[in-house]
């Protein structure tokens, strides 16, 4: 979607995740594909996973945390300084809170819930 007036779009809150069932639609250059709705990836990724044998191999969930703290981090900065529309800045950091250790992803290890600021 490309909004040119910056004005603030319609924001669904699709079910992504674990707790997610069924596909959704992700899309890129190449058109439409089907992505199952219990994983995070997208449309590039979902292709590669379709037509090329890439392995089992999984990403450390630490670099998947430090990720949550970059693009947070990145949002709050860029949104203080005007690059970014504050509605856009905050659905960013909702996202990348989610990537953040907290309590319900860290099995037991002590952590803290993201931030909803």
């Amino acid at each position: 979607m490309t909004n040119t007036n910056n004005e603030e779009p319609k924001v669904l809150d699709i079910p992504i995740g674990l707790d997610a069932t069924g596909m959704r639609k992700e899309f890129d250059s190449l058109g439409t594909v089907e992505v199952p709705a219990g994983h995070y990836w997208g449309a590039q990724t979902q292709r590669s996973l379709q037509h090329f044998n890439i392995g089992n191999d999984r990403m450390p969930k630490e670099v998947y945390h430090a990720y949550g703290y970059v693009k947070k981090a990145a949002a709050v900065v860029n949104t203080a300084a005007g690059r970014l529309p504050a509605w856009k800045g905050q659905l960013i950091e909702r996202s990348a809170g989610r990537w953040i250790p907290s309590s319900r992803c860290m099995s037991g290890r002590p952590g803290r819930e993201p931030s909803r600021t």
